[in-house]
C-alpha cells in the first residue's frame, strides 16, 4: 500500500506491485485506492509495458469479485453485501483501464467468465447497475466472447461441462445417452463435492444462460449439447431453465435431426 499516501505520479505495475501483489491485502480498501489512482490517468507514468500490466490489474479485478463457495447455501448476507459493494467499485477500475490502458487484444478467459457472472440481476450479488456496467466491459472484448473458441471450447467444454462430469447418475451413459435398466433412488445427494455448481462455481447457471445466448447455433456439435445431460433427473429447476433460454423457435430448428435432443433432456 502506498504511504503515508497517494503519490502525484505512479506507474500501472508500481500500482499493481504496491497495492494488488502484497499479501494479505484488504480487498475492499485496495479496490478504493486503485479506482482513486485510475480515475486520474493524468498521475499515471506510461512505460513501455503498460498494457500487460492493465491485464494484470483486470485478471486481480476479476477474481476480486468473483462469487465463489457456498454464499447462496446458508445465511451469507453479509457476504454477498461485501461482493456487491466490491464489484461496483471493480468495474469502475476495469471501465478506467479499458478506457485508457487497454487495447483490444485478448484478456484471459477466465477473466471474463468473472465478469460474465455479474451479467443477470436475478442473482443476489449482481444490482442491475452492475449488470449494466459489466455488459459495457464485456463489450470491449466482443469478438473474443462471441469466438468459438471462447463461447463453445472454453466456456462450455472446458468450464461448465467439467463441472458436471462428477454429478452424472447411473441412468445417463458417459455418452449422454440414457442407460438400459437402470433404477433411479431419489435419494439426497448430500456430497457437496458432488455438486460444484451449488457449493463452489455458484455462478455457473449465470454462465450457462449467457452463453445459450451468445453461441452461434450452426457451431455446436454434440459432446457439447450432451453436457445437458449431466444434470440429475433431480435437478428440475435446473433443466427447466437452460429449456427456456434455449428459445426454442429458433434453436432447435437449427440443429441436426440426429441430436434427438429432446430425448435426452427429458
Amino acid at each position: 500500500m502506498f504511504k503515508p499516501g497517494i503519490p502525484e505520479h505512479y506507474s500501472l505495475s508500481q500500482l499493481y506491485d504496491k497495492l494488488v501483489e502484497p499479501s494479505g491485502v484488504n480487498i475492499s480498501q485496495t479496490l478504493l485506492v486503485l479506482e482513486q489512482c485510475l480515475q486520474n490517468p493524468d498521475k499515471v507514468d506510461r512505460e513501455p509495458f503498460d498494457s500487460k500490466d492493465a491485464q494484470k490489474l483486470l485478471s486481480w479485478l476479476a477474481v476480486a469479485i468473483k462469487p465463489f463457495g457456498d454464499i447462496l447455501n446458508r445465511d451469507n448476507s453479509t457476504q454477498i453485501q461485501n461482493l456487491v459493494s466490491r464489484s461496483s467499485t471493480a468495474f469502475e477500475c476495469m471501465r478506467h483501464l479499458q478506457a485508457h490502458f487497454l487495447s483490444h487484444e485478448q484478456v484471459n478467459s477466465d477473466t471474463l467468465l468473472s465478469i460474465i457472472a455479474y451479467t443477470d440481476a436475478e442473482d443476489p450479488w449482481t444490482l442491475e447497475s452492475t449488470q449494466r456496467m459489466a455488459e459495457q466491459v464485456l463489450g470491449y472484448h466482443q469478438t473474443q466472447l462471441i469466438s468459438h473458441d471462447f463461447i463453445i471450447e472454453h466456456v462450455l467444454l472446458g468450464f461448465i461441462r467439467s463441472l458436471f462430469s462428477d454429478s452424472q447418475t447411473s441412468s445417463v451413459t458417459s455418452q449422454g445417452r440414457k442407460a438400459i435398466n437402470q433404477t433411479v433412488h431419489h435419494l439426497p445427494d448430500l456430497d457437496a463435492s458432488k455438486k460444484p455448481w451449488k457449493f463452489r462455481e455458484v455462478s455457473a447457471m449465470t454462465v450457462l444462460r449467457w452463453a445459450i445466448r451468445n453461441m452461434d447455433v450452426s457451431n455446436l456439435r454434440l459432446n457439447t449439447l450432451t453436457l445437458l445431460t449431466r444434470f440429475s433427473r433431480r435437478a428440475c429447476s435446473i433443466r427447466t431453465g437452460i429449456c427456456v433460454y434455449l428459445h426454442f423457435s429458433h434453436f432447435l430448428m437449427s440443429l441436426p435431426p440426429s441430436l434427438e435432443l429432446g430425448v435426452y433432456i427429458f
